[in-house]
């Protein structure tokens, strides 16, 4: 896991708009009470180092999904949909657990476009092997 980014995910953490932002989502996850625009201020280079690889860092998805905060978890997001093009057909049993730990809207609905349905137009055999079961 990268720390870096950790680090300044808390370092710029927001606690009024942390209890803001869990009551919207009915308090169902913590949060840091980082807005999108300030995530994408953080992340950007990071992301940028991160697409210089030519595989997916499933260590590193795992390890946002383990912490707490939401923001975390949009990071993975981000992350897998800024590497998706290096997504393997056997990567959809490893979306599929992201999608059943921690379900909720505002992670499941862009799993499931922009990660899901480019894995189902890239290999259209998942859609009667996988998603049609």
């Amino acid at each position: 896991m990268n720390n870096n980014i950790i680090n300044e995910f808390r370092a710029s953490q927001n606690p009024v708009q942390a209890e803001a932002m869990a009551a919207y989502m009915k308090n169902r996850f913590p949060f840091l009470g980082l807005t999108r625009p300030e995530r994408n201020r953080l992340q950007k280079e990071f992301i940028k180092d991160c697409k210089q690889t030519a595989q997916i860092d499933w260590a590193l998805v795992d390890a946002c999904w383990n912490l707490a905060e939401r923001e975390y978890q949009y990071l993975a997001v981000d992350y897998l949909i800024a590497l998706k093009q290096n997504l393997k057909e056997s990567d959809l049993e490893k979306i599929e657990g992201l999608i059943t730990r921690k379900p909720w809207w505002d992670t499941v609905d862009a799993i499931a476009d922009k990660l899901v349905g480019y894995l189902c137009l890239r290999f259209p055999e998942l859609i009667d092997d996988y998603i049609m079961k």
